[in-house]
């Protein structure tokens, strides 16, 4: 809790999965490579300003340990909410297993990777299972993937001007001549088949958002769009001036 986190190769480094709970609370991370690697379950990210962060975070990992107990408390339950977050087209990677995670509340600015524009490797805000540990079900039916299941993505503020960001990024086991299947899905796709997102707010003008976005002043205009969001909206429970959480 309320550290000040900089100029690192990763924001956090978790290799090992554990059965948790990890806190992640009021920190301030900037100019990292990567957000990190995040292999624990029951992780709780909460109130933490981020700009400047490199690669998506992956959560879930094995760290030499393929085994089914270790499988069972690797990268589950993840808790994502009111951050900051400040250039961001790609946020989370779910690497070993994909249902069960919670993201709300959040400010996520930046979110312009485009469908069009996408190779195998162009990841989406929400990814799973690129590499090793690939999703579950068919390409032709995203409602198999377990993103389809006990997720809570939803009422967050995605800052962005772009009409077809990637929403999500789904990668099953590459086919018989060797291709990637991915799948694709623009906000308004991940809204109607999965139901993500459906609350959340579209800010198109990140000037609006923040007292000063140009200046790197990213608190969050308590006049604007995504007032009572982010890192800004953060009261830990039982405290004072609770939030709406």
């Amino acid at each position: 809790r309320n550290n000040l986190i900089y100029n690192v190769p990763s924001a956090l480094f978790f290799k090992n999965p554990t059965l948790g709970p990890v806190v992640v609370e009021r920190n301030v991370f900037h100019h990292t490579q990567m957000l990190g690697k995040w292999a624990p379950s029951n992780i709780t990210f909460e109130g933490n300003r981020l700009w400047d962060t490199g690669a998506a975070a992956s959560i879930g990992g094995f760290g030499g340990d393929t085994s089914d107990p270790v499988y069972q408390r690797s990268g589950r339950n993840l808790i994502l909410r009111y951050n900051t977050f400040i250039g961001r087209d790609s946020l989370l990677g779910f690497s070993v297993y994909g249902s069960g995670h919670t993201i709300q509340y959040n400010v996520i600015e930046g979110l312009s990777q485009s469908i069009t524009q996408a190779h195998f490797d162009t990841p989406g805000y929400l990814s799973r299972g690129l590499g090793e540990y690939t999703d579950t079900g068919v390409k032709s039916d995203i409602t198999t993937s377990e993103l389809a299941v006990d997720n809570v993505f939803n009422d967050n503020c995605l800052v962005t001007s772009s009409t077809d960001f990637i929403a999500v990024s789904r990668y099953l086991p590459r086919d018989a001549s060797g291709n990637w299947q991915i799948n694709w899905l623009t906000l308004a796709e991940a809204r109607a088949t999965l139901g993500f997102e459906t609350r959340s707010v579209v800010a198109p003008d990140k000037h609006a958002v923040f007292v000063d976005y140009d200046g790197g002043d990213y608190t969050i205009d308590a006049a604007g769009p995504c007032a009572g969001m982010g890192a800004d909206g953060f009261r830990r429970p039982g405290t004072q001036g609770r939030s709406r959480r």
